[in-house]
């Protein structure tokens, strides 16, 4: 048995994590891009037309932008931007400001302060 490819790697490293967001090739094989699916909540899914399969490092950042976008869920947040998933890795949009702090999050702030 050979060595893994990238793909097939950070697909498991995203498995292990049990983030709801998973990778593989598009469906119909004839795509470039990594396809990304929504394992919970509706099922969503859609190409990563800023991530293209044959690039490991792309590959490899998709995943760790999966996996912060999971941690962001855990901690209350919305969790995966999806308009992140069109654009270059590391390019963010213009305007893009971050994250904004949930209701939950902005309570349990002024619920310390007042503590």
């Amino acid at each position: 048995m050979g060595p893994r490819g990238a793909l097939q790697q950070a697909a498991s490293r995203l498995r292990m994590a049990a983030c709801p967001w998973r990778i593989r090739r598009h469906p119909t094989g004839n795509s470039p891009f990594v396809y990304v699916y929504e394992t919970r909540r509706g099922g969503r899914s859609q190409a990563a037309r800023g991530y293209r399969i044959e690039n490991d490092r792309e590959v490899q950042q998709l995943v760790d932008l999966l996996l912060e976008a999971d941690e962001d869920l855990r901690h209350g947040g919305p969790g995966l931007d999806w308009a992140l998933l069109n654009l270059p890795p590391g390019l963010k949009p213009v305007g893009y400001s971050g994250r904004l702090q949930t209701w939950g999050q902005i309570r349990s702030l002024i619920k310390a302060d007042i503590a």
